[in-house]
């Protein structure tokens, strides 16, 4: 029988990927608030690479755990909100 390969987990990085989700809802309400639909529309398609990066995070933590690469995406998360905040003013 194979040997089951046991994922590392870190404390911080479950508290940054909890708080990555919240500001993703966040920003979700926010945007679903805007009364002009092409506005609205815009700013949910730019906020798309955003809500992608969340997904990739959570999903890669939860098959590999902590590791080099999960590291490197949240952080690419961590920019693109940034991007996104300077971008669109939220």
């Amino acid at each position: 029988m194979p040997k089951k390969r046991r994922r590392k987990l870190d404390s911080q990085m479950e508290k940054d990927i909890s708080l990555a989700k919240k500001q993703v809802e966040l920003i979700t309400a926010i945007i679903n608030d805007i009364v002009d639909d092409e506005i609205r529309a815009e700013y949910s398609q730019a906020f798309n690479i955003v809500k992608n990066a969340y997904v990739s995070i959570a999903a890669l933590y939860d098959l590999e755990g902590y590791n080099d690469s999960s590291v490197s995406a949240l952080r690419e998360f961590q920019i693109s909100v940034e991007d996104f905040k300077n971008e669109y003013e939220t």
